[in-house]
């Protein structure tokens, strides 16, 4: 697919604003097994997904985030950091066009992976940590999900609120989960499953819901103002 000039562009604008707010924390929690605290790229990710659409916004988080960890080399995940928030913007963007069967697969099969990994996944050390990952899949299934992509376009701003937040609750959670499979290869030399149960997966049971409520609200306060504009002029991507 050859993409136009003005997609170049905006794919290129955007790609600067992820790397430009990598520098900001969204997160008060500290990464629980790791150092330093999840940037407002993880929020940016969500808006950019679904002002841009799968394609191209997942295109301008994976440019953004290749060129990231050069300015910033003490991101969450590394140089890898850019593939959890890519899934997002992935997720949002496809769910806002109605592509609800694949995400809901997506997710599924993360879920499953991180879930199981081979002796230190949370099914196997910790299970209570996964009830908030059940709750965002059956929400991502459901005719929940497919009545707020619906509303991201309703011309009543509450209803396109809910929608939005519905949309990026679940697409963040989901992001969650890929992350969450990222963080266990990079500490597999640490296999012992006491320490993924009591230092990684017991602290985050619930700490990784409010950190995801955080972002999906903050995301929203910010996405739906645009997407208001862009519709009142009429802006197609």
């Amino acid at each position: 697919m050859q993409l136009s000039s003005k997609e170049i562009s905006l794919v290129a604008c955007f790609a600067a604003l992820y790397v430009a707010v990598s520098f900001i924390p969204a997160s008060p929690f500290p990464l629980i097994g790791g150092e330093g605290y999840i940037d407002a790229s993880t929020v940016i990710s969500l808006v950019i997904g679904v002002v841009l659409g799968p394609l191209l916004g997942g295109l301008a988080v994976i440019t953004g985030g290749i060129i990231a960890p050069f300015i910033i080399p003490s991101l969450t995940l590394g140089a890898y950091t850019f593939i959890p928030h890519a899934m997002a913007a992935v997720c949002a963007g496809a769910l806002k066009k109605g592509k609800q069967t694949v995400c809901v697969l997506i997710y599924l099969l993360s879920f499953i992976f991180f879930a199981f990994f081979p002796s230190i996944g949370p099914f196997w050390t910790w299970p209570l940590m996964l009830w908030f990952h059940l709750i965002a899949l059956v929400i991502m299934a459901s005719p929940a999900q497919t009545w707020a992509a619906k509303e991201i376009n309703s011309e009543k701003s509450s209803s396109m609120s809910v929608g939005i937040a519905i949309t990026f609750l679940t697409s963040t959670v989901c992001s969650q989960a890929v992350g969450s499979i990222i963080f266990e290869f990079l500490k597999l030399g640490s296999g012992n499953p006491d320490y993924w149960r009591t230092i990684v997966w017991q602290p985050l049971t619930f700490i990784y819901p409010i950190e995801r409520l955080i972002i999906t609200a903050i995301a929203t306060v910010i996405a739906a103002p645009i997407l208001k504009a862009l519709k009142a002029q009429r802006f197609k991507i």
